[in-house]
């Protein structure tokens, strides 16, 4: 019983000394308000920790983080082994040619179309063939007159594809990148919405286009050639003004034709104007 009362009694006074010194704390900081909160004594022994400040011990949070690295990376080149072995012994065995196997390998690779781009791409850049006619036709769009004439013009020159298909070619090529717009954005109603706005202003645009050629290569305009050339149609074109019969050298009389007429300088072979005859 006496053992008992004796350490109730140490628990209170234990109590009772953690209460006194609390309250000696609490008074001093009271007193002295221009202490920073920083320089207030702290109880000897007591650890305070709050999540939101990071990891307590960064060199544990960091091994962890380097231990699971390493085993993704091992479990990665264990799995690109196996599959690698299979592939061996498969082909070892005649099941697989070696052309399937590197087909597989560099199935993640990208194949982008290169050809001729890159030289016409840069030729229409020095032509200044896409701020011409953005100048002449602008527009609010996403995707500007400019850039879908370049595609077009390219298309083309390269591999001419019809409307409805040339989005499908140009996803195939390197240009989706030079340009930074997705190849699904020239559809063929985008591109007859461009052809549309150009064909206001064609002879404008082909004038300032011809007029950037000559003056960037310094063409010699002394010596100009005209060329008459004809071709031949087929079906009515009842309501054309330039479509009827004729005659025209190495045509067929009894065929409807019509006729381009052609300026192109002799230096160069450059073409600098043009009209349409019946």
């Amino acid at each position: 019983m006496n053992s008992a009362t004796k350490s109730h009694r140490k628990q209170v006074l234990a109590w009772l000394i953690w209460i006194i010194v609390l309250l000696v704390f609490a008074r001093a900081s009271e007193n002295d308000l221009s202490v920073p909160r920083s320089e207030l004594p702290v109880l000897a022994g007591i650890v305070t920790y709050d999540r939101r400040d990071g990891p307590l011990f960064l060199w544990k949070y960091r091994l962890r983080v380097i231990i699971r690295r390493q085993r993704r990376v091992l479990r990665r080149t264990r799995h690109r082994v196996v599959w690698a072995t299979r592939l061996i012994k498969l082909a070892l065995r005649g099941a697989l040619t070696m052309a399937q196997i590197v087909d597989w390998l560099t199935q993640s690779q990208l194949r982008r179309h290169l050809g001729a781009l890159p030289v016409l791409y840069g030729l229409l850049e020095v032509l200044q063939v896409r701020d011409i006619i953005n100048r002449h036709c602008p527009t609010a769009a996403e995707v500007d007159h400019g850039t879908v004439a370049l595609v077009l013009i390219l298309n083309r020159l390269v591999a001419p594809r019809p409307l409805y298909r040339v989005a499908d070619w140009l996803a195939r090529t390197v240009l989706v990148y030079q340009l930074g717009v997705s190849a699904k954005k020239f559809n063929d109603d985008r591109l007859g919405r461009t052809l549309d706005a150009i064909s206001e202003h064609s002879r404008d645009i082909w004038q300032d286009i011809v007029h950037r050629a000559l003056v960037q290569a310094d063409v010699d305009l002394s010596v100009v050639f005209y060329d008459l050339t004809a071709f031949v149609v087929h079906g009515e074109y009842t309501g054309s003004e330039h479509v009827d019969f004729g005659f025209a050298h190495n045509t067929p009389m009894d065929k409807r034709k019509f006729k381009t007429g052609l300026d192109v300088s002799a230096d160069g072979n450059i073409p600098l104007e043009y009209a349409l005859w019946a």
